[in-house]
């Protein structure tokens, strides 16, 4: 008896090839080994990072030695004090000099001088002074600020001097110690200085400039300015910041600040 077509077995032999196909999908669905998993590449540090993790290169000068003083038409130099635990209170001061004596070849052997009239103080204070005040002495928040024993006692002690002891590269920019004089107190100060710019020929008098960008700290309370300190009210630590452009004096002129 001849068997349907559909029912030989000659018709249902599956071709070697099939099988082995179909061996290796039955392994692989029964978990065979399968390749080992790799980590995915980490991902890329956007461009700030990036940035941030690069060690900045070391300082270098391209100014030449010689006197340089500060234009204070070009430069901001301002202090900020914790105010009720809140937020930090700013203040600047309007008259002062600073020069730097630059040693361009030899920067250890430079120097800097700031001398600040304490009377320039600066706040910007838009209240009614007078009437929050009703007792004070003074006109102003900035004539008790610079006048007051509280605080700056400028008919005492009309200068506050800041004198180097030190210039020294410090990786990309320049640590520059030195002793902070105020109100017959005389302590050590450390600032950060940072050179934004610099040219051998300024555009406008075709002599050296450079620009700065300094930072630095220091508690008041041992300049016997500890007004409030105790009640938490205003923060002992004083930050000092100036950003401004140095400009180099014609030669011979040596005159001090």
């Amino acid at each position: 008896m001849t068997l349907p077509r559909f029912l030989n077995p000659a018709h249902l032999r599956t071709p070697a090839p099939l099988l082995a196909l179909s061996a290796a999908l039955l392994l692989g669905a029964c978990g065979g080994d399968e390749p080992e998993a790799t980590s995915p590449a980490p991902a890329a540090k956007n461009a700030y990072e990036a940035k941030a993790a690069e060690t900045p290169p070391p300082l270098t000068l391209e100014v030449p030695s010689g006197l340089y003083r500060v234009d204070l038409n070009h430069a901001d130099l301002s202090f900020r004090v914790k105010h009720l635990g809140l937020a930090e209170y700013v203040a600047r001061f309007e008259d002062y000099s600073l020069e730097l004596n630059l040693n361009a070849e030899n920067i250890g052997q430079s120097t800097v001088t700031l001398e600040i009239d304490p009377m320039s103080v600066s706040t910007g204070y838009v209240g009614d002074y007078k009437a929050t005040h009703e007792d004070s002495e003074f006109e102003s928040w900035e004539e008790d600020l610079a006048k007051s024993p509280r605080f700056f006692h400028a008919g005492e002690h009309p200068s506050i001097r800041f004198d180097s002891t030190s210039v020294e590269p410090h990786g990309d920019h320049l640590m520059v110690r030195g002793d902070l004089t105020m109100r017959g107190e005389t302590h050590p100060v450390a600032m950060h200085v940072y050179v934004t710019g610099q040219t051998a020929s300024h555009p406008f008098t075709g002599a050296g400039a450079i620009g700065v960008r300094a930072k630095g700290d220091f508690q008041r309370s041992p300049f016997g300015i500890d007004f409030l300190v105790d009640k938490g009210l205003l923060g002992d630590e004083v930050k000092v910041a100036f950003y401004g452009e140095l400009l180099q004096q014609p030669p011979g002129d040596d005159a001090g600040a």
